[in-house]
C-alpha cells in the first residue's frame, strides 16, 4: 500500500480511521534492484539507510538525493493540491488547473529521465527511479518530468502491507460502507450509464433493471466508460486518448528460499531503453 494518508482520510471521513480499521506492517527496503553484473540498489523510506545506499553508487555523494527529495516534494505538493484532487478532462483544463507559472517547477518542460538526472549522475540509480515510470506504461524519457514524485511518494510515505494481505483492506472498505447504512451489490454487470442533456440519470444493468442516482462513479478506465457505458450522444463527442500499454503478470512459485530477494524485487538490464522501446 501507498500513501497510506488517503486511505486515513476515507476512514476518518466515515467515522474511523486506517489505525482502527487495519493492522499495517511497513515493508523496508521497498524495492531491490539488480543488474546482469551482480550490482544491486535497495529503496528505503529509511533515509539513513538510502543515503548509504546512494553513496554507496555514487561516488559518496548525498546532496543529489537530498536535493531530488526537496524538488520532488514540491511537485508532489503542487499535484496534489492542483491537479489529482481535480477534475480535468482536456489537456487546457490540466494546463489551466496546474497554473502556466507553474508549469516548470513542475517539470513539465522536461522528460521524467532528465528530471532525474538533474540531481543524480550515477546512471543506475537514474535508471532505477525512472523504471517507475513503467507503473504509467511509459518509458521515463518519454513521460513528462512531474511522474519524478512516483519514487518520491515511496520513499516519503513508505509501503505498507496490511495484516492479512491487501484483501483485508477491501474487506475493512466494505465494513465501513455497510456499518453506514451502504447496500453492496455484486455480480449484476452494468450494461449502460444513462444520461439526459449531460446529466446522469443512472444505470441500466445486463437484466435490463434501472437503478436511478444523480451520481455514478466508474472505476473502468475512461475511455472503456465513454465509449462503452455512456449515452450515443456522449460518444460521439468523445475522442478515446491513445492508451498505454497493459501488464502481462505471471505468478510462479519456487520451492525454496530465497533470502537475497526482497518483497519486491526488479531485475534491470544494462541498456533499459532498448527495453522500453517499442518496434
Amino acid at each position: 500500500m501507498n500513501y497510506p494518508w488517503v486511505f486515513d482520510e476515507m476512514f476518518r471521513a466515515a467515522g474511523s480511521s486506517l489505525r482502527q480499521e487495519l493492522q499495517l506492517n511497513r515493508v523496508d527496503p521497498a524495492i531491490k534492484f539488480f543488474w546482469p553484473d551482480g550490482e544491486t540498489f535497495q529503496v528505503s523510506s529509511d533515509l539513513t539507510r538510502l543515503a548509504s545506499e546512494c553513496r554507496r553508487l555514487d561516488s559518496g555523494d548525498t546532496a543529489g538525493l537530498f536535493s531530488f527529495l526537496h524538488d520532488a516534494r514540491n511537485k508532489f505538493s503542487l499535484s496534489f493540491d492542483r491537479l489529482v484532487s481535480r477534475n480535468a478532462n482536456s489537456p487546457l483544463s490540466w494546463f489551466a488547473a496546474a497554473g502556466l507559472t507553474n508549469l516548470p517547477r513542475l517539470g513539465l518542460l522536461r522528460s521524467m529521465d532528465s528530471e532525474i538526472g538533474r540531481h543524480f549522475k550515477n546512471k543506475r540509480i537514474r535508471d532505477a527511479f525512472g523504471s517507475y515510470g513503467m507503473y504509467l506504461g511509459g518509458a521515463p524519457t518519454d513521460l513528462p518530468g512531474i511522474f519524478s514524485i512516483i519514487p518520491f511518494g515511496e520513499i516519503e510515505y513508505g509501503l505498507w502491507l496490511p495484516k492479512g494481505g491487501m484483501y483485508s483492506l477491501i474487506q475493512a472498505m466494505q465494513g465501513t460502507a455497510e456499518r453506514l447504512g451502504v447496500e453492496i451489490v455484486t455480480g449484476c454487470p452494468v450494461k449502460n450509464i444513462d444520461t439526459d442533456s449531460d446529466r446522469v440519470t443512472g444505470i441500466t444493468l445486463q437484466d435490463g433493471s434501472f437503478e436511478p442516482s444523480q451520481v455514478v462513479v466508474s472505476n473502468v478506465d475512461v475511455p472503456t466508460t465513454m465509449t462503452r457505458l455512456v449515452g450515443a450522444s456522449d460518444i460521439k463527442r468523445y475522442r478515446a486518448p491513445q492508451m498505454t500499454p497493459g501488464v502481462l503478470t505471471y505468478y510462479l512459485a519456487v520451492d525454496r528460499e530465497l533470502p537475497e530477494l526482497g518483497h519486491h524485487s526488479v531485475f534491470l538490464p544494462d541498456d533499459p531503453g532498448a527495453m522500453l522501446t517499442v518496434n
